[in-house]
């Protein structure tokens, strides 16, 4: 069976808004915005450039969220693995606007942790097999010690909604 990227990205935009829900009953206002489906290679080479999961309103910051599949709960000290895939190399690298942080969702029971962007230079470059979509592509791996609880984004967040940068965003800088 062929791998359902409509599908896929009907899912990953579900996820998107469980996360814009939870951001705005912590007080902070944003938006999935709504979902797209590329109809040709163009329109996906154009999406994936600009594409955003969710954006803070009041600074344009953008949220990169990812479903996953594996268990995992609330508290990062708890995350029962050594590492995690933020992103795919390619998609990190061609977005025109980088995420301030990642979110993961898991499919499991709806916890959440992040990872902030800032982290970025820990990052690790891995070529992987993706048995569901059936490719060896390059993605970022972040250790374990580098999550956060989501709670540490939320603090963040509402902390910069009052204290921009100079270019009125946010820095990006979730802790180190």
């Amino acid at each position: 069976m062929s791998y359902n990227y409509v599908q896929a990205f009907k899912e990953g935009h579900y996820y998107n808004e469980i996360v814009a829900g939870y951001l705005r009953s912590h007080g902070i206002n944003c938006v999935a915005p709504e979902l797209k489906i590329a109809q040709n290679s163009q329109e996906v080479k154009e999406m994936t450039l600009s594409e955003k999961d969710v954006v803070i309103s009041a600074s344009g910051s953008v949220i990169e969220v990812k479903s996953n599949r594996r268990e995992f709960f609330w508290e990062p000290s708890a995350f029962p693995y050594k590492s995690i895939i933020v992103d795919t190399v390619s998609s990190y690298e061609s977005k025109e606007v980088k995420p301030i942080a990642y979110v993961f969702v898991s499919r499991t029971n709806g916890a959440m942790v992040t990872i902030g962007s800032s982290t970025f230079k820990k990052w690790k470059k891995v070529s992987l097999y993706d048995k569901y979509q059936k490719i060896t592509d390059d993605f970022y791996l972040a250790n374990k010690s580098e999550i956060r609880p989501i709670s540490d984004l939320v603090r963040h967040i509402l902390d910069g909604q009052n204290t921009t940068n100079n270019r009125g965003r946010n820095s990006g800088r979730l802790i180190k």
